[in-house]
Order: C-alpha cells, then sequence, then structure tokens
C-alpha cells in the first residue's frame, strides 16, 4: 500500500496521518495490498476538505468530505470510499437481487384497477391488503 500526501494550507499532523492509514488498513483488508492512494487537505476559510483517492486495477475510488474538523473529514471521506467498494466488490445488500427474487402476478379487479399480488411479508397495502394499487 502506497499513501501520498499533499497538503494545501494545511500542515498534516500525526493524528490525521494515524486516522488516514487506519482507514486505509481496513481498506486493503478486501482490495488487498496492491493499491495506491493519494490524499488531499486543504483548508479553506472555516473548512476542512479531505479528498482520498484509491487506485486500483479496476479504476479509482474517491471520497471527498468537509467539515470543521480535519480528522472529521478524513473519517467521512474514508467511510465514503468504503461504501463504494462494499458495492464494487458485492459485499453490501443488493435491492436488485431482492427485486429478481420475487415473482410478481398483475390481476385485473373489478372496477378495473391492477393490483400486484406480493409475496406474503414482502408489502403490506391500505387496510392489510397484500396488493398494492398502482
Amino acid at each position: 500500500m502506497t499513501v501520498e500526501y499533499f497538503g494545501k494550507q494545511y500542515e498534516i499532523t500525526p493524528a490525521v496521518r494515524d486516522e488516514v492509514e487506519l482507514g486505509l488498513t481496513k481498506l486493503t483488508k478486501i482490495l488487498g495490498e496492491n493499491i495506491k492512494s493519494k490524499v488531499i487537505l486543504s483548508v479553506e476559510k472555516h473548512r476542512n476538505i479531505a479528498e482520498i483517492t484509491v487506485k486500483r486495477r479496476r479504476g479509482h475510488l474517491v471520497g471527498l468530505a468537509e467539515a470543521t474538523d480535519m480528522v472529521a473529514a478524513v473519517t467521512q471521506a474514508l467511510e465514503h470510499i468504503e461504501t463504494q467498494v462494499l458495492r464494487h466488490v458485492g459485499l453490501g445488500s443488493s435491492n436488485r437481487e431482492i427485486g429478481r427474487s420475487l415473482e410478481i402476478s398483475v390481476e385485473t379487479v373489478k372496477d378495473g384497477g391492477y393490483f400486484i399480488d406480493l409475496p406474503a411479508g414482502v408489502a403490506q397495502g391500505v387496510d392489510g391488503h397484500r396488493a398494492s394499487s398502482f
């Protein structure tokens, strides 16, 4: 794991460096050791901005956050990258998989409206009916 630090109008402190290292070691458990990252920390007026870019074989992951404290901005940027990693690797929950597993049948009712009959426990309509109209 290679990390490059850049500070724009900001001197990088050991506490911020430790926070970045801790967050990136969590990511290396999922992505592997062969990643390169670039950390850009900047201050504009009263805003602390952290931009973390992780380069890997299959593309780049970018986390950008801004807060009043630099450690908080770094933490938010690392959380953003972590959600991207989980989404790309497929470890998170996916609504597409749930949608594919449902078998939906459409029935016509006497008044001409359409209702979708969903499996029990998926969705409840008005008055406790298992069908929802559209």
